[in-house]
């Protein structure tokens, strides 16, 4: 009885540390966790705006490397951690390569040189092993599938036909 109340108040205080944290100390925890669905909830939430279409882009395609290499030691660089933060917390606002890399240091998350077994080559980034459910990995690839880019001309055009009432 003892230890299932002690285990109800770690959840609770769990989730009020959660609740108390800010956006990017979100974003770091989710880094330092291996916690891919935090950044794969966006495959969910629907399509961007308009104004986000670069980036949302740039997040898409990065995901889909993450998630292919889930459940495995990866080294995350820089760079990728950038695109992730721009497109779910910075915005338009995001700041410079050495900013970026000062807040992350703030929050505890600073780059190393990492072994990648993936690219076989030390690597300069922040090491983490994506931890994901296999069926929650799988709904997350059909999602990806579903929302590919287009690839010609077709496939972004509608066909388009005059109104009989504009004709000249």
């Amino acid at each position: 009885m003892t230890s299932a109340l002690f285990k109800s108040g770690n959840a609770a205080k769990s989730k009020l540390r959660e609740a108390s944290q800010d956006t990017v100390e979100q974003f770091c925890q989710a880094v330092s966790d291996g916690n891919l669905e935090y950044f794969a909830s966006e495959l969910e939430a629907g399509g961007p705006a308009v104004s986000e279409l670069v980036q949302w882009s740039a997040y898409q395609m990065l995901l889909r490397v993450w998630i292919e290499n889930a459940n495995k030691k990866s080294v995350i660089k820089l760079q990728e951690l950038a695109t992730a933060y721009s497109y779910l917390v910075g915005g338009d606002r995001s700041p410079t390569r050495k900013k970026f890399v000062r807040l992350l240091a703030h929050k505890n998350l600073t780059a190393s040189a990492n072994y990648c077994a993936l690219t076989k080559k030390t690597v300069r980034g922040y090491a983490v092993e994506w931890k994901v459910d296999p069926e929650l990995l799988a709904q997350w690839r059909a999602l990806l599938d579903t929302k590919k880019q287009p690839r010609n001309e077709q496939d972004i055009l509608a066909s388009w036909k005059p109104s009989p009432s504009l004709s000249v």
